[in-house]
């Protein structure tokens, strides 16, 4: 929590372009493609903004809503790039398993930005999961 609320600290006094520059290659895996990652950085950078990420940044570091997780009674699917350096298997594994009807999925060769670093892989689990889903429903009725 005391590193997610340092962050706006951090891009009031950096700015927009040297945060994007500092954070922004964690949110692919070490081994992305340089254009790629400076397609992240510079998408971040232009569009983090205080105070906006200085309250998103607090909501996070505040916010703590595994014991609501049994509450969510829709279908669910947790996917997790196996080298994400912000959130992690083990964290995504823990919301995973705090689920009832959950489908959980580590994309190889992935960071957290999955979906931007393998998006044919990333597409392939979500119409899967969309079409179990939707399949399941109308099969109910």
């Amino acid at each position: 929590a005391a590193g997610m609320r340092a962050r706006a600290r951090e891009l009031a006094e950096l700015g927009p372009r040297a945060f994007a520059g500092r954070r922004g290659p964690r949110l692919v895996s070490e081994d992305a493609p340089h254009e790629l990652v400076q397609r992240v950085v510079d998408t971040m950078a232009a569009s983090i903004r205080l105070p906006g990420y200085g309250h998103a940044a607090e909501s996070m570091a505040a916010t703590d809503l595994r014991g609501e997780l049994a509450s969510v009674t829709a279908p669910t699917l947790v996917l997790c790039g196996d080298k994400d350096r912000v959130t992690g298997p083990e964290a995504s594994q823990v919301l995973a398993g705090g689920l009832h009807k959950t489908a959980y999925v580590i994309v190889k060769d992935a960071g957290h930005l999955a979906n931007q670093e393998q998006p044919e892989h990333f597409n392939a689990w979500l119409l899967s999961h969309l079409h179990i889903v939707t399949n399941s429903e109308t099969s109910k009725g």
